[in-house]
């Protein structure tokens, strides 16, 4: 007699809604870890793309001005270009950067490096005023 096969309604038993159940939950643990996993790859690029367009940005800045900011030391100088006044000159190129008037601290420090550099004249001198040997 031939035979044929046909999808047809069968009812579950207990055991298999038991093991259709695990296989649900087990399903349901694999899908949030996918889920989470593409969120995590997805913040993860997200991040090294707009890493990479802030420096592409700040570097076609630069190009565009044709200069840009860096820290570079300094030296005040007081009483400078007159007294009262204050210049900061770059001290890679000596080039001056601003003239203004001195606050009354500057004033201040002013007079104790003008005073320290008078001692530590003065301590190399004899009493004639000349320089002395420091072996004597």
């Amino acid at each position: 007699m031939p035979e044929k096969h046909m999808q047809l309604k069968c009812l579950l038993d207990d055991d298999e809604q038991r093991d259709l159940g695990k296989k649900l939950a087990s399903e349901i643990n694999r899908l949030d870890d996918a889920e989470n996993e593409k969120k995590s790859i997805t913040s993860y690029w997200k991040s090294e793309i707009d890493s990479a367009k802030a420096l592409v940005l700040r570097i076609s800045t630069i190009l565009s001005n044709g200069y840009e900011n860096r820290d570079v030391a300094c030296i005040i100088k007081y009483h400078d270009p007159k007294d009262g006044e204050k210049t900061v000159y770059r001290k890679d190129t000596g080039e001056p950067i601003s003239t203004s008037e001195m606050s009354n601290v500057e004033h201040d420090d002013a007079m104790r490096l003008f005073q320290d550099e008078a001692s530590e004249l003065a301590i190399g001198l004899d009493a004639d005023g000349e320089k002395g040997d420091p072996k004597n």
